[in-house]
């Protein structure tokens, strides 16, 4: 993130490219609007997106898994993740580089604001949306013999 800051600002001395400003305005929209809607709706909505977002990328891989073909590994694992990104969901992955990067180029987000409220809601958001989403259907579907040990008890 830092090298790619310091690439479209020419070493932070050129005026602000279009893109330096897109950056500036998904960190805040990805910390401070969540902020804005209070502290139980704000982990709440990002907790959701976070979730649904990780679902679909593990149905990408999943999905590009179980095709045979090439075009059709392509348009699987293509459709989940171009629908997270289209819906805006929450990756960690992705937040990871875009909030310090919009930092970086003078967002008013802080360190921590960031991981309030955006890193611990999407953590949290991302792995059950793989696991449980994801993970536990199909451990149960195509697990071992014994499907009933791995529900709670």
């Amino acid at each position: 993130a830092a090298l790619y800051a310091f690439t479209i600002s020419d070493g932070f001395t050129a005026a602000p490219a279009p893109v330096v400003f897109a950056l500036v305005h998904a960190t805040y929209a990805k910390t401070l609007h969540y902020a804005k809607l209070g502290a139980a709706r704000g982990f709440a909505a990002c907790f959701c997106k976070a979730v649904l977002c990780n679902w679909m990328v593990c149905m990408g891989v999943l999905c590009n898994m179980v095709s045979s073909s090439a075009v059709g590994k392509v348009l699987c694992c293509w459709l989940p993740v171009v629908t997270f990104f289209a819906q805006g969901f929450e990756h960690l992955v992705v937040n990871m580089f875009v909030i310090p990067c919009g930092m970086m180029l003078g967002s008013p987000v802080t360190i921590a604001d960031f991981c309030m409220y955006n890193l611990v809601p999407v953590i949290v958001g991302n792995i059950i949306g793989g696991y449980i989403f994801v993970g536990l259907p199909f451990l149960y579907t195509f697990g071992g013999e014994d499907k009933n040990a791995l529900l709670p008890k």
